[in-house]
């Protein structure tokens, strides 16, 4: 794909990001793609953000949202506005907040009850789970025993409640 071509594909992802707010994720997603790919190729933030009219910031921020998120799984990867937001955080804030997410999923991990609760807010799926959970090797039997035996006993006043 050559420089013209992407700062044209850029363009029109933001123009339709800005029309169709419905798919404005997937586009967004797009443009960040396209920006790391035009910057990796040797194009300057400033000469970038004059071809598509946008500032020099939005240029720096689209490429840290898809270095930090874009290779993920498209299906794993968080709303496009939650990743710009953390592409506009130092790198100070983001290592407090990645600690803090550390905390928390240590906690779920470490408290059945509470990896359920996790489990059923919709926020947090099995698999965000299980990759923390690789952080403590030792953990995971005694924790499978654990959600066993409370999976057992949610079923029997499911039961009960019949």
């Amino acid at each position: 794909m050559t420089t013209t071509t992407r700062i044209v594909e850029i363009i029109e992802c933001e123009k339709q990001a800005d029309q169709h707010v419905k798919i404005s994720d997937e586009y967004r997603w797009k443009a960040a793609e396209l920006i790391a790919d035009e910057l990796a190729a040797g194009m300057s933030q400033r000469q970038l953000a004059a071809e598509i009219g946008k500032g020099r910031a939005h240029v720096c921020y689209m490429n840290r949202v898809w270095l930090l998120f874009g290779r993920s799984v498209t299906e794993q990867r968080p709303p496009f506005a939650q990743a710009y937001a953390e592409a506009q955080k130092s790198e100070a804030q983001r290592s407090e907040s990645a600690r803090l997410t550390a905390v928390s999923y240590r906690t779920v991990i470490f408290d059945p009850v509470t990896m359920m609760a996790a489990l059923f807010d919709g926020k947090t799926t099995t698999a965000e789970i299980a990759a923390h959970m690789a952080d403590f090797p030792d953990y995971v039997t005694a924790s499978r025993d654990q959600i066993i035996t409370v999976i057992g006993a949610l079923t029997q006043l499911a039961e009960a409640l019949s």
